[in-house]
C-alpha cells in the first residue's frame, strides 16, 4: 500500500523576484500568456480574491529566508484560492528588499496553475513563507516591514525576469539555486563572484546547478516553459564491470541498464565519463560487481559515485557496498536497478527523527548529493512489505538538509527522485 503527501503549502513557500535586460512587454501581455494554462472554474487568483475583497493579506518580514503571510477569508463561503507561478512581495520603491515566490512547497495537478488552497468561511491561514532576497547586500526584512503581494508582470515588464520567475516556480528549483539564479539576473552578479562573496549562503553545486537554469532559460528561446528534459538527460552516468567470472552477467547488466532510470532521472550508459560525456552537474555511478565474502553464493555492487561540477574534473563523493541477496546469474535488470537505486539513495540521503507531535511525526533530511530531492519515498516500519508514503515536491537542496513530517510513528527511506536542479 503506498499513500502519497505533499508538503502544506504554508511550510514550503518560498520568494524569488528578478530584473534582466531584455525584450519588454506590458503587464496584460504577460498575463494574457500565463492564461493559456486554465484553473479550475470555482478557484479564484489569490490576487483576483484581494482585489474583490474576499480575501485580506497582510505580509512581513520574517528574516532572510521566510515572509510570514496571513491570509483571511472575508466570506461566508468557502473559497478556492490560487497561488499561481510568478507572484512577487514587494515594498515601496527605495524601503529594502523586495522578494518573490519561488515554490508553493506543493507539487500542484498543474505546476503551470499553481497551488490551490481551500480557505473556508471565515477562516485565518498563518503562514511562515520560505523566502530568498532579491537585492544583495540589503539589510534583512524584519517583522516591521510589510509588503505588497503583486503579480511579477507588475512589478517589472522585463519579460526575461517574468519568464525566470516563472520557471523557478514551476520546475521546483531548491533554495539555494533559485537564490543564485535571482542575483545572477537581477544583481548581474556572475557566478564566479559567488563563490568568492556569498559563501555564506550558497554552496558551489547550488552554483553550478543556477548557472544550468540560466543557460537553459536563455537557449529555451520563445518557449514560455523550459523543457524539464533540459535539466534531466544526461545527469546520471553508469558503468557496470565486474571481477573475474562476474564480467559477462556485468555486461549484461549494463545493457540493460540502458533507457532506465536512476532517481527518477533517465540513465545513459558509457564505457568511460570523458570529457563528452561529462557535462557539468553530472552523477557517474560506477559499479563493480563481486562476490560477497559475507554471504557465499552472492553478489554484491561495489559502487562509487562522482560528481562533475561546473569547476570542472571529477570529484568523488563516496561509495555505497550494496548486497543483492542473489547469485549474479539470477539477478534481474528489475532488481539490479532496484537495488542500485535504492543503495546508493540510503547511502547520500539520510531521514532522521526529529520529534512526534499529535501523531504526526517530523524528521530532518539531510540531502548530500549535488541536486535537489524532490521526492522522498518511505516505509513506514522495518518489514519489507511495509506500506509507504510518498513526500512530493520537497526541494531540498543540493548539500542541504530540510525537514518533513508524517502522519505515522516510523519514516524509512527506500528511495528518492531528483529533478535535476
Amino acid at each position: 500500500m503506498r499513500m502519497r503527501f505533499s508538503r502544506p503549502a504554508g511550510y514550503a513557500l518560498a520568494l524569488l523576484s528578478m530584473v534582466y535586460g531584455a525584450a519588454l512587454a506590458t503587464a496584460e501581455d504577460a498575463r494574457a500568456k500565463s492564461r493559456t494554462a486554465t484553473a479550475p472554474a470555482d478557484s479564484i487568483s489569490i490576487l483576483e480574491a484581494e482585489r474583490a475583497g474576499q480575501v485580506d493579506l497582510m505580509l512581513s518580514g520574517n528574516g532572510a529566508q521566510s515572509v510570514k503571510l496571513v491570509m483571511a477569508n472575508r466570506t461566508d463561503q468557502r473559497l478556492k484560492v490560487v497561488l499561481p507561478p510568478g507572484l512577487v512581495a514587494a515594498t515601496s520603491v527605495g524601503q529594502g528588499q523586495n522578494m518573490g515566490f519561488r515554490s508553493i512547497g506543493v507539487r500542484p495537478e498543474n505546476p503551470e496553475v499553481g497551488a490551490i488552497i481551500p480557505l473556508a468561511a471565515g477562516q485565518i491561514l498563518d503562514l511562515d513563507v520560505a523566502a530568498i532576497c532579491l537585492n544583495f547586500g540589503l539589510p534583512t526584512p524584519t517583522s516591521d516591514v510589510q509588503f505588497k503581494l503583486v503579480d511579477v508582470a507588475d512589478f517589472t515588464p522585463d519579460t526575461r525576469a517574468q519568464k525566470a520567475l516563472r520557471n523557478v516556480a514551476v520546475l521546483g528549483a531548491g533554495y539555494g539555486v533559485a537564490q543564485a539564479v535571482a542575483w545572477n539576473v537581477f544583481n548581474h552578479m556572475t557566478f564566479a563572484q559567488m563563490a568568492k562573496e556569498a559563501r555564506r549562503y550558497l554552496n558551489t553545486d547550488e552554483i553550478s546547478v543556477a548557472a544550468r537554469f540560466v543557460e537553459a532559460l536563455d537557449a529555451s528561446g520563445t518557449q514560455e516553459l523550459v523543457d524539464p528534459a533540459y535539466f534531466q538527460n544526461g545527469r546520471v552516468l553508469v558503468r557496470v564491470r565486474g571481477e573475474s567470472g562476474l564480467d559477462s552477467d556485468a555486461s549484461r547488466l549494463q545493457k540493460e541498464f540502458e533507457g532506465r532510470r536512476l532517481f527518477g532521472l533517465p540513465v545513459q550508459v558509457v564505457e568511460e565519463a570523458d570529457a563528452q560525456t561529462a557535462r557539468p552537474s553530472t552523477l557517474w555511478v560506477d559499479i563493480m560487481l563481486v562476490p560477497d565474502a559475507a554471504r557465499p553464493g552472492n553478489t554484491r555492487a561495489l559502487t562509487t559515485v562522482k560528481h562533475h561540477s561546473a569547476q570542472g574534473g571529477w570529484n568523488k563523493l563516496g561509495n555505497a557496498s550494496i548486497a543483492l541477496n542473489s547469485a549474479v546469474e539470477k539477478v534481474t535488470a528489475d532488481d539490479f536497478v532496484r537495488a542500485i537505486d535504492s543503495g546508493v539513495a540510503t547511502a547520500f540521503v539520510k531521514v532522521h527523527p526529529a520529534g512526534k507531535k499529535r501523531g504526526v511525526s517530523s524528521f530532518q533530511v539531510v540531502n548530500k548529493l549535488p541536486f535537489s530531492v524532490d521526492t522522498l519515498v518511505l516505509r513506514t516500519s522495518k518489514a519489507a512489505d511495509a506500506p509507504e508514503v510518498t513526500l512530493d515536491g520537497l526541494a531540498i537542496g543540493p548539500n542541504r538538509s530540510g525537514g518533513t513530517s508524517i502522519p505515522t510513528a516510523t519514516g524509512i527511506l527506500e528511495r528518492i527522485e531528483l529533478n535535476g536542479l
